[in-house]
């Protein structure tokens, strides 16, 4: 009788091990455990290449907090945070970490987005309201160090509960949902030939027209912003104090020393738009007086004028050419496409006429060379004579 217990005890023992063995582990962990994760968030490359730009490049990557939203494979919620302080930054390679611990198995997407602005976002969101949340932000701070950013694709990778939060690690690039424009260069000289001795022009004010005041709605959906002035540069900018500089006497070139900026919600140019759309483009203008003194038979003319630039729009008597990227040098981007996300525009204005008497008239001069150069903020470079 032992014998045969020892027996059957043995049989049991080896049939529990041969079903052990049939029964694989879970490759990622059983269904609903705990993953943990690490989210490193990359800001997109950028580059001016403009030394003018340098005081801001820092301020604008500047990532304050992370909203991060995680969905499983059916578009419902997994995990998310709001608000958060990254976990460790990594300036040097312009990088901001944060872990999760209340992730679970399985493939998931990430969403995350870069300086909120508070109320925009509250836990367990659904991903089409997540989505549309982005799509509806309103381009209120205009803060250097607060612009909002996002990847607007979701990024997919599979958690595994049998990994470290660090191994268990997922990369999301995030772009800024603004654009920027930025006033290179303005220089006033006046043709002697055509303007008498005595004659200046000084520049009262410089604003944006044709602004949309939500980062990612198409400019068509309403540009209820009619203008904006430029950024106001710790701790005080007086603008109207800074475009004295360009006092203007015929036969004297000024130049504005300071650099007006602007941050502004995308204007896209909407697609096999032609030169009958140029109103609706986004445009920077020069608001400038003007005095002409009286010469024979001429009367003194003292009035206001306008020089208004639109924005990456190619228009008649524009020219727009693609320039080098300013890290690699080759040539890229497309040109005439309007005011997009995550790019600068640099314009460069050499005025040496009057403009037009009222804001927002096209001025078709002999020839005004656009010249373009696209890289990731992407930079735009417009050189505009008048």
């Amino acid at each position: 009788m032992r014998t045969k217990s020892l027996l059957f005890g043995l049989l049991a023992v080896a049939l529990m091990a041969s079903c052990s063995k049939d029964e694989p582990t879970p490759v990622n962990g059983e269904a609903g455990q705990q993953a943990p994760v690490t989210i490193t968030v990359k800001k997109a490359n950028f580059s001016t290449g403009r030394a003018v730009a340098d005081g801001q490049l820092t301020a604008e990557s500047t990532i304050n907090d992370l909203t991060v939203f995680v969905f499983r494979a059916d578009g419902t919620i997994d995990a998310s945070v709001v608000g958060a302080t990254p976990t460790e930054v990594n300036a040097a390679a312009g990088t901001a970490s944060l872990v999760m611990n209340n992730t679970t198995t399985a493939a998931k997407e990430f969403v995350v987005v870069a300086n909120a602005p508070a109320g925009t976002f509250t836990q367990g969101m659904s991903k089409a309201a997540v989505m549309a949340k982005i799509m509806t932000i309103a381009a209120a701070d205009d803060s250097s160090s607060k612009l909002v950013m996002a990847n607007q694709t979701a990024v997919s990778a599979t958690l595994d509960a049998n990994k470290t939060a660090t191994e268990n690690a997922v990369a999301v690039t995030i772009s800024r949902l603004a654009a920027k424009v930025q006033l290179d260069g303005l220089t006033v000289n006046l043709d002697a030939a055509t303007y008498p001795s005595g004659t200046t022009l000084n520049v009262t004010d410089i604003y944006l027209a044709n602004v949309n005041n939500q980062y990612n709605i198409a400019g068509n959906a309403g540009l209820v912003n009619p203008l904006i002035n430029p950024v106001t540069v710790a701790p005080t900018t007086d603008w109207a104090a800074k475009y004295t500089d360009v006092n203007h006497t015929v036969g004297t070139p000024t130049t504005l020393a300071s650099v007006p900026f602007y941050y502004l919600a995308p204007n896209p140019k909407a697609t096999g738009a032609n030169d009958a759309t140029w109103a609706t483009g986004t445009q920077l203008i020069i608001k400038a007086t003007y005095s002409i003194p009286a010469t024979g038979a001429t009367e003194a003319k003292t009035g206001t004028t306008y020089y208004t630039i639109f924005v990456n729009r190619a228009l008649a008597g524009t020219t727009l050419t693609q320039g080098p990227d300013a890290v690699t040098g080759t040539q890229n981007g497309t040109v005439d496409t309007g005011i997009n996300a995550n790019t600068i525009y640099t314009i460069a204005v050499n005025i040496t006429k009057l403009g037009t008497d009222n804001p927002g008239e096209k001025i078709l001069p002999a020839a005004c060379t656009v010249n373009v150069s696209i890289n990731p903020w992407l930079s735009v470079g417009q050189t505009v004579e008048f």
